[in-house]
């Protein structure tokens, strides 16, 4: 099993959407080229959590 400084989960990943938001909001990125990129990996952490909530609220059907 992995430690705590190695794991990870939906909640970190929440976590640091939260946090780019937060980064965004303050003006701390500096640069078109550093916001486009932050805000496209935000976007990408978005959907997996996205994601991965409705799998985990909706888990697919299996035919017995």
């Amino acid at each position: 099993m992995a430690d705590s400084q190695t794991s990870l989960n939906i909640t970190d990943i929440a976590d640091a959407v939260k946090l780019i938001d937060f980064i965004a909001e303050g003006g701390t990125f500096k640069g078109w080229e550093v916001i486009r990129h932050a805000l496209s990996v935000r976007d990408r952490l978005d959907a997996f959590v996205v994601a991965a909530n409705a799998q985990v609220n909706n888990p697919p059907t299996t035919l017995d």
